[in-house]
C-alpha cells in the first residue's frame, strides 16, 4: 500500500498535493513571465552544439519573446485553447 493509498478521489489527491506545496496553480508561463520581468537579461536557455562548439544564450526576455511569437504563430494557424499540439525533436 502506498503512502497516498488512503486518498482515493482525484480531488482529495489534488487537495493533498496542493496543501503540501507539491502542486501549484501557476504554470511554466507564469514563471517565465515573472522571470522575464524580474531578470530580463539573465540567462534562461543555454544551448551548446558539439559539432562547431557554438554556444547560444537566450535571456529570459528573449525566451519570453520567442514563446509569445510561437504562440501567436500557432493561433494564426487556427490552434486554440484545448487543441493538442505535438512535435518531435531529434536526439
Amino acid at each position: 500500500m502506498t503512502a497516498l493509498a488512503h486518498l482515493t478521489a482525484p480531488r482529495e489527491q489534488a487537495r493533498h498535493f496542493r496543501s503540501r506545496g507539491w502542486w501549484r496553480d501557476q504554470t511554466f508561463l507564469d514563471d517565465l513571465d515573472r522571470w522575464a520581468r524580474l531578470r530580463p537579461d539573465a540567462p534562461a536557455v543555454i544551448n551548446a552544439r558539439a559539432a562547431d562548439k557554438d554556444i547560444r544564450v537566450q535571456t529570459y526576455q528573449d525566451f519570453d519573446r520567442n514563446v509569445r511569437r510561437f504562440a501567436a504563430g500557432l493561433a494564426g494557424l487556427g490552434v486554440g485553447e484545448g487543441d493538442v499540439v505535438t512535435f518531435q525533436l531529434p536526439d
